[in-house]
């Protein structure tokens, strides 16, 4: 039977002609076709088109009548709305009383002229059920729309007791409540699954923080004892020195007491000089004067000046340089020791003509 006359299972009882191809297996739903046109909704039925999935989906409370004649099916379609008793081609011959309806209603098929002034008066199509695929919103108002309400029909009907009772929601109702809370519970363990994260992240970050605080409050402590040990430390000596003798007695202190060559030379670092050059200049003029320098060259050979290479003042000179300028070589420092030991006696010169035009 190609022709199926079925009852749909809203809250109206309206009716319609569908092919046996857009029922479900079960006969339980039925497809319907989202045309505008009442003539595209004809053929469609016809020739039994395929489903397609912009179709929506409605339940099938009954199946009144089928045929495999479309006129028969559309002759049906007209006797539904006044009887709640139908039977196919097959069952005519055994049943043949009729219950009147007790108002009448609207078909779901028809393209007749006859047709089609019924077909003015048709009510909106009712709600769906249950519809198994998703519709844009555009197609639902198509559906609902005054120019489309001539494929819907309604039809009071007085329905089994049972069915009213029993009517459940379609398993698809199930299965997608289920989905939400599945997906609210994912939700959920997501949420609880971030917060823990940011817990532990914010825990974390605590305790990186009190580390640098603990390790500034070090430096801090270290840069007070740096400053203080940059200081000029306590010597029982003047500087610049300025005899030969005290040189000596300069050199051998710090011979014996380590801890001042440690702190005399980090004081020396402090005094400034960009170069090799300059940074080595300024310690030896810090150090010893000009009449001093006079009595020494580097090595002491060939001449009547003592060596100042011998002595640990150069050391001290030295490793304060290097100290300050990291590219410093011990070469490069004392070559500039040498000249500036070599030029003391002019610089002596020139400091006692100075003092003599002062005085005059």
């Amino acid at each position: 039977m190609a022709y199926v006359i079925v009852e749909f299972g809203d809250e109206n009882g309206r009716i319609g002609a569908v092919h046996k191809s857009w029922l479900t297996p079960l006969k339980k739903q039925a497809y319907w076709p989202p045309y505008k046109e009442q003539e595209k909704f004809d053929k469609a039925l016809r020739c039994g088109e395929n489903v397609q999935s912009s179709w929506t989906l409605w339940s099938v409370d009954r199946i009144f009548y089928q045929t495999d004649d479309i006129l028969k099916a559309r002759q049906k379609l007209k006797e539904a709305e006044f009887t709640s008793s139908l039977e196919s081609e097959c069952d005519e011959a055994a049943n043949t009383g009729r219950q009147k309806r007790k108002k009448a209603s609207r078909k779901l098929f028809g393209s007749s002229e006859e047709d089609s002034e019924e077909e003015e008066e048709s009510l909106p199509r009712p709600p769906p059920i249950k519809r198994s695929t998703v519709t844009s919103r555009k197609e639902a108002a198509v559906l609902k729309s005054p120019r489309h309400s001539h494929l819907v029909s309604t039809r009071l009907v007085q329905r089994p007791t049972n069915q009213t009772d029993n009517f459940q929601s379609p398993q698809t109702s199930k299965g997608t409540l289920h989905h939400q809370n599945a997906a609210e519970q994912s939700r959920e363990q997501l949420t609880v699954t971030v917060v823990d994260k940011l817990i532990a992240l914010v825990a974390r970050v605590k305790e990186q923080n009190d580390e640098i605080l603990s390790w500034i409050a070090k430096q801090d402590n270290k840069n007070t004892n740096n400053i203080s040990s940059f200081g000029m430390p306590e010597i029982p000596f003047s500087l610049p020195l300025q005899t030969q003798q005290e040189l000596l007695e300069f050199n051998s202190y710090l011979i014996n007491n380590g801890e001042k060559y440690t702190a005399l030379g980090s004081y020396l670092t402090t005094l400034g000089g960009d170069t090799i050059t300059s940074k080595t200049n300024r310690i030896l003029k810090n150090l010893i004067s000009d009449s001093v320098a006079s009595q020494f060259n580097f090595y002491g050979q060939r001449s009547t000046k003592q060596a100042f290479s011998t002595l640990l003042v150069k050391s001290l000179i030295v490793d304060a340089v290097k100290k300050s300028i990291s590219n410093a070589t011990d070469k490069a420092i004392e070559d500039t020791i040498k000249t500036w030991l070599k030029h003391a006696q002019e610089r002596l010169k020139k400091e006692n003509v100075r003092k003599e035009k002062i005085q005059s």
